[in-house]
């Protein structure tokens, strides 16, 4: 029995721009990007690798089965190594507008361009109730692919495709007298020109064939050539990761869930839930009773899962700009000031960012207009001062990590 290829949606993978190979859990998977929607009669001459979205393919040995809710938590495994090794990726699987839809075979039609479109497909050779198949004036049609109108389109698309492409090394002999605006110039300039890899359609959508399981494991760049230019060939790097590690379901749908949020609220509470999991396991982890607060429960979180230096060490490496922006008050949509922490490797920075945290959490989660007849700090959803919290999102975001990853230590130590 051949083994399976399964292929999933990921959603924020925009701008990848390689091809990533993990390996050393259950099954091998390979991420890289793709054109989305079975493109037909929407297919574009030209792509730009940059606004190409990925996709993950999995490829399943047999004779062993796996779910659907099994692979998204593989693929969930994986991802969650590359975020800690790409701090800026939001990659995720989770997503809430599907890109694909089932083959049907009985179907004489098959969709494309999001569904937008139903082709003829038929498969001549292999289905014997095709007993002919002639075009209009009453001769035999060419078969060269099972969606009748795809070489068709092809045909068209290609002459445009190569023009278009020519334009990038068109250039014209140029002279401009300087003024107070600009500077001058005399010389060649191109017509057009794009700081992105410029791919023809017959790159774009030969992606999903050209990079393979059986090729990834031995090379390090994927060549891939254009099926109507000649020698025009691009180059996608090839990364690749291993781990044997599987962390907690429910907590990497918390971090997911923070990670993919554009709105800043959102994605605060989603890393906040991750550390939430252990207020009142952390204090009975390290042999000290559980406090009544969960202001004090959260700095026995932030203990357990890193330490005084650890953090000192994580902010003052992510930048200078990040020591600069936790240290300035946060301005709340009612106006009342979050307090800033001055960044120093003291005893009491552990404290003092938990603290810094706790008072975001309650601006972010209540409404109240006030507390015993003083005005409270909260936020307004996709307010200005929304934005005031990205400090505290790249915090929170690194010590949501290292609460899965002290979580997985914990359990593997469990007898």
């Amino acid at each position: 029995m051949a083994a399976k290829l399964f292929t999933c949606q990921l959603f924020e993978s925009k701008g990848l721009n390689k091809a990533i190979y993990f390996s050393g859990l259950t099954y091998n998977l390979i991420i890289h990007p793709y054109v989305y929607g079975e493109p037909l009669a929407s297919i574009q001459p030209i792509y730009y690798l940059d606004e190409l979205e990925a996709i993950a393919r999995l490829r399943i040995e047999p004779p062993s089965p796996i779910s659907e809710k099994e692979i998204e938590y593989l693929i969930d495994n994986y991802l969650f190594e590359y975020s800690l090794l790409n701090i800026n990726s939001r990659m995720c699987s989770k997503i809430t507008k599907p890109a694909f839809w089932p083959f049907d075979s009985n179907d004489l039609y098959q969709y494309h361009d999001n569904k937008n479109t139903r082709a003829l497909t038929l498969d001549p050779l292999n289905d014997d109730s095709i007993v002919s198949l002639q075009d209009s004036s009453g001769k035999e049609w060419d078969f060269t692919d099972f969606c009748f109108a795809k070489p068709l389109i092809f045909n068209h698309l290609s002459n445009c495709a190569i023009n278009i492409k020519k334009l990038y090394n068109e250039k014209i002999n140029v002279m401009i007298t300087p003024d107070s605006h600009r500077d001058g110039y005399m010389g060649k300039l191109r017509l057009i020109e794009s700081e992105n890899e410029v791919l023809d359609y017959t790159q774009a959508l030969g992606l999903e064939n050209k990079i393979s399981f059986h090729r990834i494991i031995n090379v390090d760049t994927f060549e891939i050539e254009s099926e109507i230019i000649s020698g025009d060939v691009i180059d996608i790097p090839v990364k690749k990761i291993t781990t044997n590690k599987t962390y907690s379901p429910l907590l990497l749908s918390y971090y997911f869930s923070g990670l993919r949020e554009r709105n800043p609220l959102l994605s605060f509470t989603g890393y906040y839930n991750v550390l939430e999991y252990y207020l009142e396991d952390a204090a009975p982890i390290m042999g000290l009773t559980t406090d009544r607060t969960e202001k004090e429960n959260l700095r026995h979180v932030i203990n357990l899962i890193t330490n005084q230096n650890e953090i000192y060490q994580f902010i003052i490496n992510s930048s200078r700009r990040l020591v600069t922006k936790i240290g300035q008050d946060i301005i709340s949509s009612s106006g009342v000031r979050i307090a800033g922490v001055n960044v120093q490797d003291e005893p009491t920075l552990m404290t003092n960012i938990s603290d810094w945290l706790y008072k975001i959490r309650c601006a972010v989660v209540h409404s109240k207009k006030s507390r015993r007849g003083q005005t409270e700090a909260i936020f307004e959803p996709y307010s200005s001062e929304a934005d005031n919290i990205q400090s505290a999102l790249i915090v929170i975001k690194w010590l949501s990590q290292k609460c899965i990853l002290k979580d997985n230590e914990l359990t593997n130590a469990l007898p």
